[in-house]
């Protein structure tokens, strides 16, 4: 593979990362604030009256709910997992600005000078995974993210 051919496939493979760190943040965010404001709402006393008014069975059950959600938001620590993946959206990002000057420049650079910042890159990438590593993954938004690179860039996706 030509120097220019693996600097695009890393900028590529950067880019999508980013994208993916991101959506990853943004919907592990929503999960959050989602079970908070459930807490909020179903530990109000104004809600337990009106549930167990309408559904005498029903107010156990949610209270038991209520209880699990209070016990594990603070044992799954999302909010820890949202930062980092924060954290790493802006690291990938700024890999992929450092290939896209570096492919922008590829053509005025020596091949010893282009195998010195891939190797550099390289490292940097390398640094992330045991970040990457502890977070949960999504083979949908990893998709995603792959197909949003395409599109941006003007590439056919396979299959489309």
């Amino acid at each position: 593979m030509s120097l220019e051919r693996e600097v695009w496939q890393r900028l590529l493979d950067a880019d999508m990362n980013a994208r993916f760190w991101g959506h990853m943040a943004r919907r592990y965010q929503g999960i959050e604030k989602g079970a908070l404001v459930a807490v909020a709402v179903l530990s109000s006393a104004t809600v337990a009256t009106w549930v167990a008014d309408l559904y005498p069975g029903a107010f156990k059950l949610l209270s038991i709910l209520t209880a699990f959600v209070s016990v594990a938001l603070p044992i799954l620590n999302i909010a820890r997992d949202v930062e980092c993946m924060v954290e790493l959206r802006v690291k990938w990002a700024g890999i992929r600005n450092q290939y896209q000057q570096l492919y922008d420049r590829a053509l005025s650079l020596d091949e010893e000078s282009i195998r010195a910042q891939l190797e550099q890159l390289s490292q940097r990438e390398l640094d992330l995974e045991p970040l990457e590593t502890r977070l949960p993954r999504s083979r949908k938004l990893v998709d995603a993210s792959y197909l949003e690179v395409c599109r941006s860039r003007g590439l056919q996706p396979p299959g489309e």
